[in-house]
């Protein structure tokens, strides 16, 4: 009897891990905030946010809101002893009610003992930038009398209120220059601030019914970052990144993520009194230890390095069931409640490495790339892998061509589709499934900016819950081609710190004959731009000898890389111009003024 063994298919299926609102308690935001790298960002289990604020606001009566508080500090002494105490009194709300008829009295607290001299802690709820504060107490006549004569008033942007506090200059008034108004209002220079302090120092009574504090527009920039989440498979292809609103890439924030094997992207280790030796020891352990005994702390090389999503696609590398998120706020008023990362199963290979050739370009020159991919296929668990057929190269280079694809030194046919500014992609004719395949492809492109990266990955085209996704695996950088060592998928310019924004201006004929027969009836005006770092906004313009504009060819925002534009002979009526000779002018609106590159142009009939 023959017994044939069918290997069955892997179940593809695309899943996801959910954090923040409607992700249970386990994944809230709170649960899951690695507290020690969250700053200036409002945390609570179904939302991150950052406050909006105007020019102008009082930030004072919302702090509540925002899980802001205030507490008085005050020393008391019982059965002789001199004791601390942190207490919410009644009355503090009164400060930020914004109503100027209620008042704080620490005569009048409700509780007993409390002093005159005495802390004021305001907790904001999040950190802002302010520029001014004005207090004062009721301003009738029986109370605008009982203003605080002696105090000062403290300001600090860390997380804790143990950490030092700064002095505002135009508030601090002492025994020797006392404060002699009602009403103090100062405006000062911005600073960030999370909690707001006002000392007491006085002994005479006093009151006050209103604190304000007024931000400047605009506030810090808030970071969050998570513990490592786990995936609910081993071995996942990380992929798409969605919220609560659709796609992140509209969000004004950056997110970054790393993956890794385990719980520990940091690594802790202690001195165990023999030389130089170390022991690895969890990092709680590690905080508790004498200074002495503490090691060093290194990321776990197990562990992807930090990488920025982009496109809305996770970048990290590698099939690691750990992930760990970072969020970046730059703007006042971004709310985020939940975050949807989403992964695949089954992989498509278990390893992929690439690198690039050359590594050192002229900018702006069209050279020949070598680049090289080595998949591995076998898992050490004997997960199965379904192999891909697609490449993908994302890349700010001008590509010209995709000339050869070689899979084990052998030339194949393919298919490619270039898009300009973006990259390329390649098509296989077969699924490369086999351990250990070695993949070149070669193409041209030109570099117009330094460090320019060739990120790699594979993809394949799935269908999950009844409709197509695109599965990506993102290749890691190394050293496979033994002919091009280095092992590195970023490029550098050969260049120096005078490499102009705008290259050479060349154009396609000095001379324009526009009659209509086809010869020398337009010419091409090309440039290239370098080193930019955004769109920036670009002009070309015809003038005739006097100076007089003719006509604006081109006026719109370009990035860096080669550009060309035609011009007809025809001024801005589409008249064609007379005989004699012309400028065409090249400006770039850089970030250190215009620049502008110029040359003559002839026409003749």
């Amino acid at each position: 009897m023959v017994v044939l063994l069918v290997p069955r298919s892997p179940a593809e299926a695309i899943d996801s891990l959910v954090v923040g609102l409607d992700s249970g308690t386990l994944f809230g935001w709170r649960n899951v905030a690695d507290w020690g790298d969250v700053e200036r960002v409002t945390v609570t289990y179904d939302s991150l946010f950052k406050w909006d604020v105007s020019p102008g606001d009082n930030l004072a009566p919302g702090l509540l809101r925002r899980g802001g508080r205030l507490v008085a500090l005050y020393e008391i002494v019982e059965e002789d002893s001199l004791i601390e105490v942190m207490s919410p009194l009644p009355d503090l709300e009164n400060l930020v009610d914004g109503d100027g008829a209620t008042a704080f009295d620490p005569d009048r607290s409700g509780e007993t003992g409390v002093p005159r001299d005495l802390y004021i802690l305001i907790d904001l709820g999040a950190s802002f930038s302010i520029n001014r504060i004005r207090l004062h107490p009721r301003l009738d006549e029986e109370h605008r009398i009982r203003f605080p004569q002696q105090f000062r008033v403290l300001t600090s942007d860390n997380e804790s209120i143990e950490d030092p506090f700064t002095v505002v200059s135009q508030l601090n008034f002492g025994s020797i220059l006392p404060n002699s108004e009602p009403v103090i209002d100062r405006v000062f220079a911005s600073r960030e601030a999370r909690f707001v302090e006002i000392h007491t120092t006085g002994v005479q009574p006093w009151e006050l019914a209103e604190i304000e504090i007024y931000g400047d527009g605009t506030v810090p920039v808030g970071q969050f970052q998570s513990v490592p989440l786990p995936a609910r498979h081993a071995f996942p292809v990380w992929g798409r990144v969605r919220f609560e609103g659709g796609d992140v890439t509209g969000l004004p924030m950056v997110m970054q993520t790393r993956t890794g094997p385990d719980r520990t992207p940091i690594l802790y280790f202690r001195y165990t009194g023999v030389g130089d030796d170390v022991e690895q020891i969890p990092a709680g352990v590690w905080g508790a230890l004498p200074e002495e005994e503490q090691g060093p702390v290194e990321p776990n090389p197990e562990w992807s390095a930090w990488t920025t999503v982009s496109g809305g696609f996770i970048r990290s590398t590698g099939l690691h069931r750990y992930i760990q998120i970072r969020l970046r706020f730059s703007e006042p008023g971004t709310i985020i409640r939940r975050l949807i990362l989403e992964y695949a199963q089954p992989a498509l290979v278990e390893r992929l490495q690439a690198e690039v050739h050359p590594r050192l370009v002229t900018p702006g020159e069209e050279d020949e790339f070598t680049l090289s991919v080595l998949s591995h296929t076998i898992t050490t668990n004997r997960e199965v892998v379904s192999g891909f057929r697609q490449l993908e190269v994302l890349t700010t280079a001008s590509v010209a061509a995709i000339d050869r694809v070689l899979i084990d030194d052998v030339e194949v046919p393919f298919a490619a589709r270039i898009r300009a500014g973006e990259g390329f992609t390649v098509n296989l004719g077969q699924r490369i499934t086999q351990d250990g395949t070695f993949l070149q492809i070669v193409f041209r492109a030109s570099l117009f900016r330094d460090a320019t990266r060739f990120e790699t990955r594979v993809s394949e085209r799935r269908v999950s819950s009844g409709r197509l996704e695109s599965v990506y695996q993102t290749a890691e950088a190394g050293d496979i081609d033994i002919d091009s060592p280095g092992g590195e998928l970023v490029v550098r310019l050969v260049t120096n710190e005078d490499l102009e924004i705008v290259g050479r201006v060349l154009t396609s004929s000095p001379i324009l004959t526009p009659n209509g027969d086809a010869i020398n009836d337009v010419t091409t005006i090309g440039f290239s731009l370098f080193k930019l770092t955004r769109p920036t906004m670009a002009t070309v313009e015809i003038f005739d000898l006097g100076g007089r504009q003719l006509r604006q060819l081109l006026r719109e925002e370009l990035g860096d890389g080669h550009h060309e534009i035609l011009w007809d002979g025809t001024d801005a009526f589409g008249r064609v111009v007379g005989p004699g000779g012309y400028i065409y002018r090249v400006s770039l609106d850089g970030d250190d003024g215009i620049v502008t590159r110029q040359g003559l142009l002839g026409v003749i009939y």
